[in-house]
């Protein structure tokens, strides 16, 4: 019997702040865009007509109503997101270069995201869910972590598939040591992995993608997805491994898109109706550059959410 979500998520929610040209001033202007890695995953998912339900906290102000809107105009259930009278609403300032890659400025200290506690959200979202997905930035702070330990345990205990997503950004971890000890412990209980080649390299202590791989996979992970940005992806299966490349589009912001590529990664996956043990390496490679494609079509747009593909995904 198929379970009520093909895929829930915990994390951070958040709105990115994109820039939108300059005034006549010639001062910036910033567009604000909902954001964060989990919500941009399951708005992909549903997009793709299947069930997402998010976990999280918001503020009780107009980025936190933002927020639910959109990810719920996308078709995500918004039940257990959480709005907070005690804390404002994440943000994050992006800066982009002449190719369309991005860096982060956070205000995020003492904001809702980081507060969401176990007792914040009904546990049945996760055990009713064919795939529970997380990510780091719950792992920052105390009590979000917390209730992401509590949220994992739960979706073990149920069988659900476990997808991960390390997500490292450096300006909100203490240590890059810290960081490497909580993705090399996330890791060890993920079923789905999707990872950056500079985040396999860090908990790998490998340079090449392949080496990083081997080291990795005896972690545990059956699935592996390295991206590596314009020079494609390195994925695996088992300890098989293969790679495909990147499709070239006119790249304005990359903001979202490995989260675009793990969600159409993971839409492919459940479309096949296969389990992860009837997967075979073509299996892993023809979800890889359907994502791909996706994902490039994706960077020709500004936001995360607000560059989902959605008549990509609803070909899929």
């Amino acid at each position: 019997m198929a379970r009520k979500y093909a895929v829930s998520a915990l994390g951070e929610l958040l709105i990115d702040f994109v820039p939108n040209g300059k005034d006549d001033n010639g001062d910036k202007i910033f567009a604000a865009k909902t954001g964060g890695a989990p919500a941009n995953l399951l708005s992909v998912v549903a997009s793709a007509g299947f069930k997402t339900g998010m976990i999280g906290m918001v503020g009780d102000d107009m980025f936190g109503k933002q927020i639910i809107g959109e990810i719920e105009k996308y078709g995500v259930d918004v039940s257990n997101v959480k709005v907070s009278g005690s804390y404002n609403t994440t943000l994050a300032f992006v800066s982009l270069d002449e190719t369309g890659d991005r860096d982060f400025s956070f205000f995020r200290e003492n904001n809702a995201d980081t507060h969401l506690s176990k007792d914040d959200f009904d546990p049945a979202m996760v055990k009713e869910s064919d795939i529970f997905h997380f990510g780091s930035l719950s792992f920052t702070h105390e009590k979000v972590r917390e209730a992401s330990e509590f949220a994992i345990k739960t979706a073990q205990d149920s069988g659900c598939i476990i997808s991960y997503d390390p997500n490292y950004r450096a300006p909100l971890w203490k240590s890059g040591k810290e960081a490497i000890d909580v993705m090399i412990m996330n890791i060890r209980r993920t079923d789905i992995l999707k990872i950056s080649l500079e985040e396999a390299q860090m908990v790998a202590d490998e340079q090449d993608a392949f080496a990083c791989m081997e080291k990795i996979f005896a972690m545990g992970p059956k699935v592996i997805l390295v991206t590596d940005g314009g020079n494609g992806i390195r994925f695996g299966l088992k300890g098989e491994t293969g790679q495909a490349q990147a499709y070239k589009m006119n790249t304005i912001d990359t903001t979202g898109a490995g989260d675009i590529f793990f969600g159409s990664f993971l839409a492919g996956f459940l479309k096949s109706g296969k389990t992860i043990d009837e997967l075979v390496l073509e299996d892993i490679g023809k979800f890889v550059d359907r994502a791909a494609y996706i994902a490039a079509v994706s960077t020709t747009r500004h936001g995360g959410i607000a560059s989902i593909p959605v008549e990509e995904l609803q070909k899929l």
